[in-house]
């Protein structure tokens, strides 16, 4: 006889109300049913689900490069504009430090201070960085703190390819 946990809705004066139950048998053709209206807390998570999604959308769709990182400067996430701004695999960069894929000797030091400086404050610089295949980008460089409920949870940066203003700037 164990105790059994489950959700279910049911359509009550037309709306759909939601209910979470504690089932506990008593003895063989006897159970007690606790049943509580956890419908404002679904609604909640639905809202919190949507605003996410939305969100992740956002990211996902951005032209420009986006990547976060975790309090210690390893990739969480970077999205498609990332991935063919760098010609990596959104898998091959999580965990991984940023600063040790998209630069070189040159620019290690330099990157590894806008990251560190970034965890606190708004960075905006430019700089070159390095795709996975050698070459080089001119990037402006965006980021910011992420702070959730006053604590610092990482940092999020945006690269913007400017390769062709570099460019058009030296023809002209």
């Amino acid at each position: 006889h164990k105790i059994l946990q489950v959700e279910y809705s049911l359509p009550i004066a037309g709306q759909t109300i939601w209910f979470s139950g504690t089932i506990s048998p008593m003895q063989n053709d006897t159970v007690v049913w606790v049943a509580r209206d956890i419908t404002e807390r679904k609604r909640i998570e639905m809202e919190t689900l949507r605003q996410k999604q939305y969100f992740e959308s956002l990211v996902s769709n951005s032209p420009v490069a986006i990547v976060v990182l975790d309090n210690v400067e390893k990739i969480v996430s970077g999205n498609p504009a990332f991935e063919n701004l760098y010609g990596y695999k959104s898998a091959e960069v999580v965990g991984k430090k940023l600063d040790e894929l998209i630069t070189t000797e040159e620019t290690r030091e330099e990157a590894a201070r806008y990251t560190q400086e970034v965890m606190n404050q708004a960075v905006h610089a430019i700089g070159k960085r390095q795709r996975k295949d050698g070459s080089s980008v001119d990037v402006e460089i965006f980021g910011v703190p992420v702070m959730i409920d006053g604590q610092k949870s990482g940092a999020f940066a945006m690269y913007h390819d400017i390769s062709e203003i570099i460019r058009a700037r030296h023809e002209a």
